[in-house]
């Protein structure tokens, strides 16, 4: 499982370089969060890696992409997305 979240930073490259695009129709805290949880998703990758020691930290990026999924499921239903 920890390859997996390591080789998911490559495709991580792209989209953090591309989800500023989010501030085009100005700054909100929509996109300001969305950008956060994009930045920070190496963050969770990280504390996978203590997953060596401690087991249940591996699953630390599916929470961190469960959160993302959450946060535009929440803007699409508020109407704000």
């Amino acid at each position: 499982m920890l390859v997996l979240w390591l080789v998911s930073l490559a495709p991580w490259l792209v989209m953090a370089g591309l989800a500023v695009m989010a501030f085009d129709a100005g700054i909100t805290w929509q996109a300001s969060i969305f950008v956060a949880i994009i930045w920070t998703y190496p963050i969770s990758v990280v504390i996978a890696l203590f997953g060596l020691k401690w087991p249940r930290l591996i699953w630390a990026p599916a929470l961190h992409i469960g959160v993302l999924a959450l946060f535009i499921v929440a803007l699409e239903v508020t109407g704000h997305g």
